[in-house]
């Protein structure tokens, strides 16, 4: 959670922090059955219909790699695509 204010956000703009209200999430869980918050995934592809407006979200979920180097990478894990 970023607490602090950027350097181009100065006092007394609105303060544009993220914050988290765990309330809404248990509401959701509560109303779903599940936590609706999905983590490390990619966009692959964005659907719209005849009007433009978005029909379809294309996914697929992510895993982080190490290489020899150490540097982090991330690729998709086949078979986690969904359509939402």
């Amino acid at each position: 959670m970023l607490e602090e204010r950027a350097y181009d956000n100065p006092w007394p703009e609105f303060s544009f922090t993220f914050t988290v209200e765990e309330y809404a999430y248990e509401e959701a869980k509560e109303k779903f059955d599940e936590d609706l918050r999905v983590y490390c995934i990619q966009t692959k592809k964005l659907v719209g219909d005849e009007q433009g407006r978005l029909k379809e979200v294309h996914t697929i979920q992510m895993e982080n790699c190490k290489d020899e180097n150490g540097t982090i990478t991330f690729r998709g894990i086949p078979g986690t695509e969904k359509v939402y």
